[in-house]
């Protein structure tokens, strides 16, 4: 019996200093990823969420049925001050998406179609709580732009959520443009990040990269499948087509394209990529 206790009394010891390492290492995390937020570290989250469509495509689950994997997958992945671009956003889906998210957050955007309610929105959500917003404009059709304050920090930052034409080549290419001018011009730190319906090769990626840097490659720390843009059916290839570019004086900490399947089914056509930067 002495031998038995006294073998429990060692494995005790043991299990307690290795719950006391556990936890100064814990602490060690949350200390350095505290003093990160203070110099600038956060994080962009892109995802086009497909739009509340009448006609679904092969395998495509109802928007009512996609909408917590959606919310889900923003809120889990919250974990640093955060901005997030949605794409493909109806006015049903955006009510759905900013009540599931919670009074933590708003969102800046508009409809497309009239500048207010109709057609799809490109919406912005944040938390004032984490960030100052100062101005914000939309332009038509080609992007929502917000300019947001870092308060832990108090570096500043503009954002500019897209979604690029999927038909005309020439239509994206154009919008490239439009992009780099506003940057230029606005003069500021940038993040864009969005659905280009553009790949590698295509030109409208290679006017982009000229300008900016794709955090997929920027970033030494990749995570997640290569491919961003899929079928729900996944009868068709996959593709990347969904960026976050950012300006050359934003330092790439990581960059990862997430999961978009949730309860055996996918909750988009396309899956959510994210990049951890510091301003």
């Amino acid at each position: 019996m002495g031998i038995v206790i006294g073998r429990l009394i060692v494995v005790g010891i043991r299990e307690h200093k290795a719950k006391k390492e556990l936890e100064k290492q814990l602490a060690e995390d949350e200390a350095q990823l505290q003093a990160g937020i203070k110099e600038g570290k956060f994080k962009v989250y892109t995802h086009n969420v497909r739009l509340d469509a009448v006609d679904k495509q092969p395998g495509e689950q109802p928007w009512p049925f996609r909408k917590n994997g959606v919310i889900d997958s923003i809120l889990a992945h919250d974990t640093i001050p955060t901005l997030v671009g949605l794409q493909e956003v109806l006015l049903r889906q955006l009510l759905d998406i900013d009540s599931g998210l919670g009074s933590e957050w708003t969102y800046i955007g508009v409809g497309r179609d009239d500048g207010k309610r109709e057609g799809e929105f490109a919406p912005i959500f944040y938390k004032p709580a984490e960030w100052d917003k100062g101005w914000d404009a939309d332009h038509n059709r080609i992007v929502t732009v917000g300019e947001f304050k870092h308060k832990a920090s108090g570096k500043t930052v503009v954002y500019y959520n897209t979604h690029f034409d999927h038909l005309g080549q020439l239509a994206r290419v154009n919008s490239a443009k439009q992009i780099i001018e506003l940057v230029n011009k606005n003069n500021a730190t940038a993040v864009i990040g969005g659905d280009f319906n553009s790949e590698p090769k295509s030109e409208t990626y290679e006017t982009l990269s000229q300008s900016f840097a794709d955090t997929a490659l920027a970033s030494a720390l990749k995570k997640g499948p290569k491919f961003t843009s899929t079928t729900f059916d996944k009868t068709t290839t996959e593709t990347r087509i969904d960026y976050i570019w950012v300006t050359h004086d934003i330092q790439v900490l990581e960059s990862e394209v997430l999961s978009s399947q949730t309860k055996g089914f996918l909750f988009s056509d396309h899956r959510p990529v994210q990049a951890v930067l510091q301003l």
